[in-house]
């Protein structure tokens, strides 16, 4: 985990994604910053990157107060995920792909960067150092909008060069994971080559391809195709455990559940009910079972950790 969590910040330095703050820098009078603390998040289901470095923005500073507590998150311009999931299998051909480290592909102001500072060091025989990072940053409360708010200025900016690949980002991304589709393979190979080419005019790279039709992909170079069987829609992007799968060569959905090992309590109870991601409605006819027995016990004026009556 030590290695895997240096590897991460050299990686972020490397790629200028973050900077040293100068000595003169680090204490002026009248410049605001914020300092983040981080820590590592395994992630054993992801093919590229099993250890991401988070940065807290919820953190509360000497004043009791976030970061996350004073920026403005701006409204919501996500597209509503059932809508997503009901146009992406409306199409012959189906089509998936995500944007590789989508967040840190957008710059900061540079007026803006000092409230993202960090401090680190690789070992104990350096000295600690501050950090600045220059990208929009996983975990503040505003990085879903400006993430989502430059893709559609890309989009909207590339409207006359690429017409149905710019209708196409503009409506059927799910935050970084891009689900759509075509009618036709030729029609399909065209669109994923315009797509392509349009996030390029905004310097993201789209990998992790894959399709119900894999003839689609034989012209994608390896490192952009997808290596795992299938996909996880979740609602929480930071944690794929839940949500629901597509598996490309079934062309099918399901739901993963990872319900709780023992339920014998009702918050245990409505705590397993609550772990079941199914926007479609997929699995209602079974769900409902356990929302009525979560009545039942409210009628009974059981209590939270009483143990669940036979």
């Amino acid at each position: 985990m030590y290695d895997q969590y240096k590897n991460f910040m050299r990686e972020y330095l490397s790629l200028n994604h973050m900077e040293l703050v100068q000595a003169e820098e680090i204490i002026v009078e009248d410049r605001k910053c914020f300092y983040m603390p981080h820590h590592g998040v395994i992630r054993e289901d992801s093919s590229t990157t099993k250890l991401r470095v988070v940065f807290d923005a919820s953190a509360k500073s000497s004043t009791n107060i976030s970061l996350n507590d004073v920026l403005h998150a701006g409204p919501n311009l996500q597209t509503d995920l059932f809508y997503i999931l009901s146009n992406f299998r409306i199409h012959s051909i189906a089509l998936a792909a995500d944007i590789e480290k989508m967040f840190r592909q957008i710059l900061v102001s540079h007026s803006d960067s000092d409230f993202q500072r960090i401090i680190w060091r690789e070992n104990l025989d350096q000295k600690i150092e501050d950090y600045r990072l220059k990208t929009v940053t996983y975990g503040t409360a505003c990085a879903p909008y400006l993430a989502i708010r430059t893709i559609k200025k890309l989009a909207e900016d590339e409207e006359m060069n690429f017409p149905k690949a710019s209708k196409v980002i503009d409506k059927d991304f799910y935050v970084d994971d891009l689900l759509t589709g075509a009618d036709s393979i030729q029609e399909a190979e065209n669109l994923m080559s315009d797509i392509i080419n349009l996030m390029r005019r905004g310097g993201f790279t789209l990998r992790k391809w894959i399709s119900n039709e894999q003839s689609i992909l034989s012209k994608l170079p390896p490192e952009l195709k997808g290596t795992e069987q299938s996909i996880n829609i979740a609602e929480d992007q930071s944690v794929k455990l839940l949500g629901i799968q597509w598996d490309p060569n079934q062309d099918t959905f399901a739901i993963h559940l990872n319900p709780a090992q023992k339920v014998t309590t009702k918050r245990q109870l409505l705590s397993s009910i609550a772990r079941i991601y199914d926007p479609l409605g997929f699995i209602s006819p079974s769900t409902v079972l356990a929302k009525i027995m979560m009545q039942k016990l409210w009628l009974c004026k059981s209590k939270w950790d009483d143990p669940l009556p036979d």
